[in-house]
């Protein structure tokens, strides 16, 4: 019973260190998404709402 215990524990902290490399991943990839979303914004879509 202590094994598993142990076992469920080690689990959630690689489930938790998994998060937090996709997390850091994230980041700069959305980082770069937005310029690219406000550079189409201003050029395409508010000229064709005015």
């Amino acid at each position: 019973m202590l094994n598993r215990k142990k076992s469920k524990g080690q689990s959630l902290v690689e489930y938790a260190l998994v998060l937090a490399v996709v997390a850091v991943l994230c980041v700069p990839a959305l980082q770069g998404l937005s310029t690219q979303i406000n550079s189409t914004i201003n050029t395409k879509i508010i000229p064709a709402l005015q």
